[in-house]
């Protein structure tokens, strides 16, 4: 394992380079770094121009991890303008743990520059030798927080009014990302896939059968879109602290719901529910990164067979052959609850996508 890792020349991604500080960079830090809403969540004010001279000149000698400062600090320029500034320094040498903070000029949000910037950082020290990376941040950073999630990282503390910061006690968030992590997301590029096409709403004049249906394939098509484009440690990240629900978890249940309700009731298979094996909420707590992919795919499976078991069945109101705790139901009743089933877990999923990548949207 390498004792010291210096950075002295550019580091190049697909759109940005990532180097050691210069002097004349004075102003393009003071122009981010001097605005209110950057400094708002930071431990430290907007910069006076003295403040910006004095950081630049720390930052020169911050060019290598296991160096003299034990700091590396990188500037981030895209087109040749310096758009950010990302940092990155041992907390336990012996451990081989390290915190990593960022800055970036607001001008320059929602185009992916952040991402792809602490990626490569991430990259480094995890190259280096780190075990844990750790990000600190006041939650009401949402972006901070946002980026963090796609990064992959996990919520590991939420601490109560720890940090006293500009007159006022604030809540501090603790993120944290594992070397295996990292490498398991390296090693598995495969994101969820994107579903081709619009979703088809309802017609607003059709009536009962068509209607019923109309809405639950609406929800239908709707989850698949909740989880695409999300690796599979993102998918079965539990990222609604403290509960464990996840994604993946959303899509075993949903996938065993529909089995129930139509191989089930209306078929009367009786066929044993899927990812019950152990224990009642086996379909929600025993999610995988090693199944995620073909447990997406399994839940396509199940809705082609759900809707020609429904197809079989021409009234809405006759008894069903299958029971539900002993009762009969028919399919006007099975529809309703569907619908009521997927409104509830997509406001579920509503809320775990945005805390995982800050995608939002119906």
């Amino acid at each position: 394992m390498p004792v010291r890792l210096p950075v002295t020349e550019p580091i190049r991604t697909e759109r940005l380079v990532l180097r050691p500080f210069r002097r004349d960079d004075v102003d393009a830090m003071l122009a981010y770094q001097s605005l209110p809403e950057v400094a708002r969540y930071l431990l430290v004010g907007p910069w006076t121009r003295d403040d910006a001279v004095k950081q630049v000149e720390k930052r020169l000698g911050s060019t290598s991890l296991g160096g003299p400062e034990d700091v590396l600090a990188l500037a981030v320029e895209f087109e040749g303008t310096l758009i950010g500034d990302i940092g990155a320094w041992p907390t336990d040498r012996e451990a081989w743990q390290g915190e990593l903070g960022w800055v970036f000029h607001p001008e320059y949000a929602g185009r992916g520059f952040a991402t792809e910037a602490v990626e490569k950082v991430l990259e480094i020290v995890f190259g280096f030798g780190w075990h844990r990376a750790v990000a600190q941040m006041d939650p009401r950073n949402t972006s901070s927080a946002r980026l963090a999630r796609r990064l992959g990282m996990t919520l590991e503390g939420a601490h109560r009014s720890s940090w006293w910061s500009k007159g006022e006690w604030t809540d501090n968030w603790v993120f944290a990302l594992l070397a295996d992590e990292w490498k398991a997301r390296r090693e598995d590029p495969r994101r969820a896939p994107e579903p081709a096409g619009r979703r088809t709403p309802p017609g607003k004049l059709d009536g009962d059968r068509a209607g019923l249906e109309g809405w639950l394939e609406l929800y239908r098509q709707t989850l698949p879109r909740k989880v695409a484009g999300l690796s599979a440690d993102q998918l079965c990240c539990p990222a609604i602290e403290p509960s464990s629900l996840t994604l993946a978890g959303l899509v075993r249940h949903l996938t065993m719901v529909e089995q129930a309700w139509f191989a089930n009731t209306v078929a009367a298979r009786e066929e044993p529910l899927l990812y019950k094996e152990t224990g009642p909420d086996g379909d929600f707590d025993a999610v995988s990164p090693e199944t995620v992919w073909g447990e997406l795919e399994r839940y396509e499976q199940e809705l082609v067979r759900a809707r020609g078991f429904a197809a079989e069945v021409s009234d809405l109101d006759v008894p069903l052959p299958g029971l539900r705790h002993g009762k009969q139901v028919n399919l006007r009743w099975v529809y309703l609850h569907m619908i009521e089933e997927y409104a509830r877990h997509l406001g579920h999923a509503d809320l775990l996508r945005e805390r995982l990548d800050g995608v939002t949207g119906y």
